[in-house]
């Protein structure tokens, strides 16, 4: 799995409330999944070779999830 999105995942666990945590965690997985097609880091590193693209990416999906 990508580091960003572990990283997206354990950010969330932080800043969540128990009972709102599974729910951020899902809508977060599913919107990475659902932009990228995959969760796995050699799919997702392929389509940027340094990563800082879809890094910056996951990381404006995550904001978008704490906002709501």
């Amino acid at each position: 799995m990508c580091s960003g999105i572990v990283a997206g995942v354990m950010a969330l666990g932080l800043l969540c409330e128990e009972e709102e945590l599974k729910l951020k965690r899902i809508l977060f997985l599913l919107r990475v999944q659902n932009r990228f097609g995959s969760l796995d880091c050699c799919t997702l590193s392929a389509l940027g070779a340094d990563c800082s693209g879809v890094l910056e990416e996951i990381g404006e999906i995550l904001q978008e999830v704490i906002e709501e």
